[in-house]
């Protein structure tokens, strides 16, 4: 898995260096533009979650989460003055906000009871 992230990282900074049209017509816009990838990416993260608690906790996974967490800050960060609005505008119409993430806020509330219980225990 390790390496699967390493090589495609690695062709998306130099695919957007050359050109980021490029990774955002070519992957960006196809990956997100359609449906079928909702499955697909949930498919992967479960087969990846599976895959890491062959040698790790749960505990151990969402302590890495945590490390990720701070990343994808830091990249929001850097478009703030372009992101903040588009979030306002999502966390305004909050009926819409949890008719489209239910199930993603559903996902992490497994998590994190799995996770405390693991802690306490």
């Amino acid at each position: 898995m390790a390496s699967t992230l390493v090589g495609v990282s690695l062709i998306k900074l130099i695919v957007i260096v050359i050109n980021p049209e490029i990774w955002m017509k070519k992957v960006v816009m196809v990956v997100y533009g359609h449906k079928i990838s909702v499955p697909i990416f949930l498919a992967l993260a479960g087969g990846s979650l599976y895959y890491l608690l062959q040698e790790l906790s749960i505990v151990q996974i969402m302590a890495v989460m945590f490390f990720l967490v701070f990343l994808f800050g830091l990249s929001f960060m850097m478009f703030a003055h372009e992101f903040l609005p588009f979030a306002q505008e999502i966390y305004r119409n909050r009926s819409k906000m949890w008719r489209k993430s239910w199930f993603i806020a559903l996902i992490w509330l497994a998590l994190i009871i799995w996770t405390l219980t693991a802690l306490l225990r």
